[in-house]
């Protein structure tokens, strides 16, 4: 394997890992507040439509409104991210969403419900993927991130339980306005956080917004959101409802044929035709070639792409005699497509981790 290069790995300080699990608590907390939102009004709705005096048909514009802002200006909230900072967008995104969900909470009438919830979409497109690449970015170590990120899944997936148990709680014992004004306490906490722990971000982009594709994108994901929403309500065999719908299909081909031509695009095509996935089997193949010796034995693995048809690894070896850096990656010599490879090696006889880097 003549192309493996060394990777020399960094050790951080404890001051810089307590920072950096600090900061995954604040993108948790900002994640916990948009993943509730999704399902805590939810429970509030009868009785906001009792306080309100709006009818049964409008109540679904409640969650529709949220959902086509959300699902529409995904891409374009990503984008933002990647040309203001991570660290400005985030902080922005946080205080529109206290903001607008202040709003929501007091609001007067249906239409103002209605538009605080299509803005509480709008920050929430802002916030989801610039948290995501906040953690991304703090976490460059594989298994911290790998470690992080399990725990950002976890948010997200139970976040929609705790949703409905807090909705019903804060309705039944304060009021449905209280849905809302709990945005607040999540979103503060992640904004002190936020300015406290968070690293500036300049970006090193012009700032060229691809408008044709952000109009294209948006409008479609609009439709198909729009579409499926409305084959709740209005059935499957409604000519808006396949109208709709494939007037997005329309207009996403239309995108997909624009960022091939677009000097800065939306959404890069490379992203979309890059198709080389991590071989199911490189990490075992790995594995046996290292064991092959019968005294090694490998502890922990991570492989990663880093390039088309490239990958990088990181292999954690316990041995009673260990070998040297390079009589490890004679072993791998065979695995062209593993480009970058660090060897961490523990001598399980003495208890005491000797570490080479290969």
């Amino acid at each position: 394997m003549s192309a493996v290069e060394g990777a020399v790995t960094a050790v951080s300080e404890p001051g810089t890992q307590r920072r950096r699990w600090l900061t995954l608590g604040v993108i948790c907390t900002a994640q916990l507040m948009v993943v509730l939102d999704l399902t805590v009004m939810n429970i509030a709705l009868p009785s906001a439509q009792r306080a309100l005096n709006f009818s049964t048909a409008d109540r679904q514009w409640v969650v529709t409104a949220y959902s086509l802002a959300a699902g529409s200006l995904l891409l374009a909230g990503g984008k933002l991210s990647d040309l203001l900072g991570r660290k400005t967008t985030f902080l922005v995104g946080l205080i529109g969403f206290a903001g607008v969900s202040a709003i929501g909470g007091a609001s007067r009438n249906f239409t103002t419900l209605v538009a605080a919830r299509a803005f509480q979409g709008v920050f929430s497109a802002i916030l989801v993927p610039t948290s995501l690449a906040l953690l991304i970015t703090s976490f460059t170590s594989p298994k911290d991130r790998a470690k992080a990120l399990g725990i950002f899944g976890a948010i997200a997936a139970g976040g929609g339980a705790i949703g409905l148990v807090l909705g019903g709680a804060l309705t039944d014992y304060l009021s449905w306005r209280w849905t809302l004004y709990i945005n607040l306490v999540f979103a503060g906490i992640a904004l002190v956080g936020g300015i406290l722990l968070l690293d500036r971000q300049t970006s090193r982009e012009k700032f060229e917004l691809d408008v044709p594709g952000l109009l294209l994108a948006s409008g479609g994901l609009f439709c198909i959101v729009f579409g499926f929403s409305n084959a709740a309500t209005h059935s499957w065999h409604s000519s808006g409802t396949w109208g709709t719908l494939a007037a997005g299909v329309v207009l996403l081909a239309l995108f997909a044929t624009w960022i091939g031509r677009a000097a800065n695009p939306l959404l890069p095509p490379r992203i979309l035709l890059d198709r080389t996935p991590v071989s199911s089997d490189l990490p075992e193949e790995i594995r046996r070639a290292i064991e092959s010796d019968g005294d090694s034995l490998v502890t922990d693995l991570h492989v990663w792409q880093v390039g088309t048809g490239k990958f990088a690894a990181i292999v954690s070896i316990v041995a009673h005699e260990p070998k040297s850096s390079d009589a490890y990656r004679e072993l791998l010599r065979g695995h062209e497509e593993l480009v970058h490879v660090t060897i961490e090696t523990q001598q399980c006889r003495e208890h005491e981790a000797t570490r080479t880097v290969a």
